[in-house]
């Protein structure tokens, strides 16, 4: 709902710079083109900027509500030693929202930022505004826009000591099937990768491409993680991909399972 009410926007702004491109040799229809798209401009940032606000706002109220429950064998990365290296959290791309809700549990390093890579398409204003609101900081690129420049800035964040969150699905699909860019990343910089899976027992199944789940008040939140998987540069990329597609095939089925017997 939200992506379409931007994309309309966004296509009118688009028609409307073709309407107005003016003749270059007239200064007045430059100065007047100049002046209606920045007035659009301005407009569309303070409704992407309530409609984040609001987000924010619901999600909090709703977490007061809801249960969060741990399921399966591996532990929290609460427990996770300070001294190793940062992590590669990956997930699927329909569980941001609950992910963005619970990290601050999920994950409760103190001194290290998590960093979300998103896609720097225009649609995803909100979810930008909706993590920087929650204090966590992303990095814009996706495998079908700038994937190498976001593989060196992501290496970058890893080296310098920051974990960092990856939706292999994103930004446009096939929907929970794993793409290269986390095995890539962990063979190159030695970090670990660590699944994470999360599913309510009430919730909005929203009408996009990925299925983005949406929790409702008074719902009991699973998670499961996995230990931490690291990866030798000399392992075959395929044999990874496919074991680590199983490991998160697996994780899923046990949250999935365990809200069907509520």
């Amino acid at each position: 709902m939200i992506h379409n009410f931007i994309s309309r926007r966004l296509g009118r702004l688009r028609r409307l710079r073709r309407w107005l491109r003016p003749n270059p040799h007239e200064k007045h229809a430059q100065r007047e083109y100049r002046k209606v798209l920045r007035k659009r401009f301005f407009r569309l940032r303070a409704i992407v900027l309530g409609i984040s606000i609001l987000v924010y706002l619901y999600s909090r109220a709703i977490r007061a509500t809801q249960v969060l429950e741990y399921v399966g064998d591996a532990p929290t990365l609460a427990a996770y030693p300070k001294h190793e290296p940062p992590v590669i959290i990956v997930m699927w791309h329909d569980a941001i929202f609950a992910a963005t809700i619970y990290a601050g549990r999920y994950f409760p390093w103190r001194g290290r930022t998590l960093h979300l890579l998103i896609s720097g398409s225009e649609d995803t204003r909100v979810l930008r505004n909706f993590i920087r609101l929650y204090g966590f900081r992303y990095a814009l690129g996706s495998s079908s826009h700038g994937g190498h420049s976001a593989l060196r800035t992501l290496r970058g964040l890893l080296n310098s000591g920051k974990h960092i969150v990856i939706t292999p699905d994103g930004p446009r699909g096939p929907r929970r099937k794993l793409k290269g860019g986390a095995i890539a990343l962990a063979k190159m910089t030695g970090s670990p990768i660590v699944l994470c899976t999360s599913n309510d027992s009430r919730q909005w199944i929203a009408r996009t491409w990925d299925q983005a789940r949406i929790s409702k008040p008074f719902a009991r939140v699973r998670v499961a993680m996995s230990e931490p998987i690291y990866i030798d540069r000399a392992t075959d990329t395929a044999e990874a991909e496919t074991a680590v597609q199983q490991e998160m095939d697996r994780l899923y089925e046990l949250v999935e399972q365990r809200n069907t017997l509520i």
